[in-house]
């Protein structure tokens, strides 16, 4: 059983259970509904309603109530291994429904300060606001407007409103809001005209906005508005179904199962089904939400890194200008003798370096990074003290597939200008030293770089064999070396980069040996 789908909001109108019934029994027909209610103490009361809507996959509310407090909570349960979009269609439509029917009977349905509603809300100043609150409850979506294509962004619009309903605050910025709301988010949360960009819940401890890049306006314009919400529930799932229950829910699921009504053999029946699938799949978010804790915090450790250094670079100009012109004396007597050997990359390259300051020069050339595979293009054109050979990745296109290459893609060409200039530099010590002490401005993450193995893969024959990578033949004549020395990216899905410092030797350039997921090669921990 897996947890494909959840929503959650608080209800003010009073006894909405047959409400709620007779919704679901007009979506789920001609499938019966199946409905149990419970009471516990302090006058807890509990509804649970299902529907097994279609082969494998079961859709349940729970309504429960003690006191002022009133909730809704509706979770989508596939127990096969495929997902068809027209099964989330049909289960979007079904919050809509509920929440069109709360809206109608003035449920007020809300979470936290976000309140629900089955159409795009005008209102950038409410989202400036709710966005950068630590204790967001519900995902915020926003769309600026295109004045290219005014009216067919609107339909997206409605579109993303209606299907997101009961999980999302979904606000449509038109052109005098986008201004004001450029203004009040800031550079790196804003988005452009044409633009979609989507805000996750925040956690208690998020130290920074979580956000998705946007879509931009290009790709918007040629896609259809359908696969488009398909990319916006992909971004949303992992946090719509890790979304945290109020305790008093927690309270009606148990009765639901049975602990607190022994006598009651219908509930008893139920517990031993149910609330084991309900561990397990607990058991299972609690997992992937540690991993991507994991990559969230590897993040934030970057971009603090990358604040420090566009900090520091003032102070460092001067003698940034005199490492360029050296640079440039060096260049331009060696463009000389391998001008025609050189592609039009390279040239392009050589040139901005030779013409720009080095702040402007390596957030461009970071950010103009759009894949790994782009990244060691790059670098083999690009980087003379780099190496990189063409069997460096045996998972390449597993890599590339995952959401998160483009951002992999640029730090990896971030460490390839990092090795070139290490290099370059003759520094008198190792990589990590260099990283930690040298205060150039294209230091890596020292905290990511382990430059040794640990003794048991060194006395492990079989975990050694499999750290024996590619190099060039003038480094070794079998064309193969021991690397131990990596760079490690974040999260189990992510890559890992191994090198061999021959800066001082027979090549004088760093080789890289391996660039694939951490699952390839073991350790201790694996």
């Amino acid at each position: 059983m897996e947890l494909m789908y959840r929503a959650l909001w608080k209800e003010s109108r009073p006894e909405p259970e047959a409400s709620i019934r007779e919704t679901l029994s007009n979506w789920s027909a001609p499938q019966s509904i199946e409905v149990l209610s419970a009471n516990g103490d302090n006058g807890l009361q509990v509804t649970e309603m299902r529907s097994s809507f279609e082969k494998d996959k079961r859709v349940t509310i729970r309504v429960t109530r003690r006191d002022e407090k009133q909730y809704v909570w509706v979770d989508v349960e596939n127990f096969s291994s495929s997902v068809e979009l027209e099964s989330m269609d049909k289960i979007q439509s079904l919050i809509q429904d509920l929440i069109d029917d709360s809206e109608k009977n003035h449920g007020n349905p809300r979470r936290g300060e976000i309140r629900f509603q089955s159409r795009a809300q005008i209102a950038g100043p409410a989202a400036v606001k709710l966005i950068p609150q630590s204790n967001r409850k519900a995902a915020i979506i926003c769309i600026a407007h295109d004045p290219l294509r005014e009216e067919d962004q609107k339909k997206l619009a409605k579109l993303l409103a209606r299907q997101f309903a009961g999980s999302a605050l979904v606000v449509y910025l038109p052109s005098g809001d986008l201004g004001r709301f450029q203004n009040g988010v800031g550079s790196h949360l804003s988005l452009y005209p044409g633009e979609i960009r989507i805000y996750p819940p925040a956690t208690k401890d998020s130290r920074n906005v979580i956000s998705i890049p946007p879509i931009s306006a290009a790709n918007i314009q040629k896609t259809k508005h359908e696969k488009i919400s398909a990319r916006v529930l992909q971004a949303l799932q992992s946090s719509l179904v890790a979304t945290p229950v109020p305790q008093v829910c927690e309270e009606g699921a148990r009765i639901l199962r049975g602990f607190q009504s022994s006598d009651d053999q219908k509930m008893q029946d139920r517990k031993n089904v149910d609330f084991e699938n309900l561990l397990k799949e607990n058991e299972r978010l609690r997992q992937t939400v540690a991993s991507l804790h994991s990559d969230r915090d590897h993040d934030l450790e970057a971009i603090d890194h990358l604040e420090d250094q566009l900090r520091n670079t003032k102070r460092m100009m001067q003698e940034s200008e005199d490492w360029w012109r050296e640079l440039l004396d060096e260049e331009s007597a060696k463009r000389a003798a391998a001008e025609e050997e050189r592609t039009d990359v390279e040239l392009r390259f050589i040139d901005f370096a030779l013409s720009e300051n080095l702040k402007r020069m390596r957030k461009e050339s970071v950010y103009s990074i759009s894949s790994i595979t782009e990244a060691l293009e790059r670098g083999r054109t690009v980087l003379r003290k780099v190496e990189i050979p063409h069997n460096v990745s045996n998972m390449l296109e597993d890599l590339e597939g995952n959401q998160r290459s483009r951002t992999w893609g640029r730090s990896i060409w971030d460490a390839l200008l990092a090795f070139n200039v290490f290099a370059e530099s003759q520094f008198n010590g190792n990589f990590l030293k260099w990283c930690e002490t040298s205060g150039d401005a294209f230091v890596w993450h020292a905290q990511n770089i382990s430059m040794r193995e640990s003794e048991t893969v060194h006395s492990n024959e079989r975990l050694k064999s499999q750290r024996i990578l590619p190099v060039a033949t003038e480094l070794d004549p079998t064309g193969k070396i021991f690397m131990e020395a990596h760079l490690k990216f974040g999260g189990t899905s992510a890559p890992r980069l191994y090198f061999f410092d021959d800066s001082k030797g027979t090549t004088g350039k760093i080789h890289i040996g391996g660039l694939d997921p951490h699952s390839r090669w073991e350790n201790t921990t694996t």
